[in-house]
């Protein structure tokens, strides 16, 4: 990750602990219910965390059902043309 430019390794600052992580499992399953394998993911313990301190802002890319409404009534009503692009892995590339 760090040859991808997706995170910069830093120092801690003076005083303060690195956050806690853990690994979540979850088990994959097929059309027939059937598992299939394991998938796993590290989560950061952010109940630790202190504004100002260990983060300054907070980004989440997700967008609300009424806001994608919105946007598809506006176009539709000034004749824009759509288009939608599904990304899995963008932060990777």
């Amino acid at each position: 990750f760090i040859d991808r430019g997706v995170f910069v390794e830093v120092d801690l600052p003076p005083g303060r602990k690195a956050i806690d992580s853990k690994i979540v499992y979850k088990l994959k399953r097929d059309q027939n219910n059937i598992p299939t394998r394991w998938k796993a993911r590290i989560v950061a313990r952010g109940f630790q965390q202190e504004i100002g301190v260990d983060f300054f802002e907070s980004f989440s890319a997700m967008s609300h059902p009424v806001h994608i409404r919105a946007l598809m009534a506006l176009a539709g009503s000034q004749g824009w043309v759509t288009n939608q692009v599904d990304i899995k892995t963008a932060y990777l590339y």
